[in-house]
């Protein structure tokens, strides 16, 4: 294995929410040198490099050694001689995940991350993402038709099964291309997705409806610099707890259209 000019890998792993809350810890690193980034696992990996900082993007083992390699929480059981020293993250129902990646890291730190994008010269009032997959349904929220029904110029991103009804459909643009709209949106509105993290590293305006998922784990201060809509129930959260198979009601998706709106109009202001 040849040793590589970088000296640092970061490992990450799963979905595109995860990836980019280990994006400060690449910030970090690359303020100190070339930093390469394998996302070793995960359904929505993509083959364009998210963060613009990194040297390399690898979606194959790398054949490089480095001096350091970095496994972000959902990547901590990768196994793979790449590295002199290996860091690990462990989850934490007590830290978001952005703490975690980043604790890896050196001081000082940087809590924030440089996404590449296509930009796009139209602007977008609001652009909706109704983010999630059968397994993470409890994640959605069921009224997003009757709040494109009161924004006017209202677009959706996402997959395309996403796609908000009564919205201008942008779920079948390049990743990139979608980034560079949510970019140029006068509000983003999401549920907890990975595009909802994606608009706060891009430091949009952000509308965000919490329903089962753990705001602890997936909502960081210096990060999310988002407004949060929720239910606030005593049984909030159920991720990581027995409840999250055994709950039939689901009422923490029972967030009002106008709870939601007031946030828009807050986060406007």
């Amino acid at each position: 294995m040849a040793r590589s000019t970088s000296s640092s890998l970061v490992v990450i792993a799963e979905g595109l929410g995860n990836a980019i809350m280990a994006g400060p810890l690449v910030e970090t690193l690359a303020a100190r040198g070339l930093v390469d980034v394998w996302w070793a696992f995960g359904a929505f990996r993509t083959r364009f490099k998210l963060f613009a900082k990194a040297r390399r993007w690898l979606l194959e083992p790398p054949r490089e050694r480095y001096d350091v390699a970095y496994f972000t929480p959902h990547a901590r059981q990768v196994r793979v001689a790449c590295s002199v020293q290996r860091r690990s993250a462990a989850p934490s129902a007590n830290a978001s995940e952005v703490a975690a990646s980043l604790a890896l890291a050196p001081e000082p730190r940087v809590c924030s991350v440089e996404l590449e994008y296509t930009p796009s010269t139209e602007h977008f009032p609001y652009v909706l993402c109704d983010g999630g997959h059968p397994a993470w349904e409890r994640k959605r929220w069921p009224r997003w038709r009757e709040l494109a029904a009161r924004l006017e110029g209202a677009a959706s991103v996402g997959l395309p099964h996403e796609h908000v009804a009564g919205t201008r459909n942008l779920t079948r643009l390049p990743l990139e291309a979608q980034l560079g709209a949510i970019a140029n949106a006068g509000v983003f509105i999401s549920n907890d997705t990975g595009l909802f993290h994606a608009a706060c590293a891009l430091k949009v305006p952000t509308v965000v409806v919490f329903t089962a998922t753990s705001l602890v784990k997936n909502v960081d201060e210096r990060f999310h610099a988002a407004r949060v809509v929720t239910r606030g129930l005593p049984c909030q959260p159920c991720q990581g707890t027995a409840r999250w198979h055994s709950c039939e009601k689901w009422k923490c998706r029972d967030v009002s259209v106008e709870d939601v709106l007031r946030a828009i109009h807050e986060t406007k202001l």
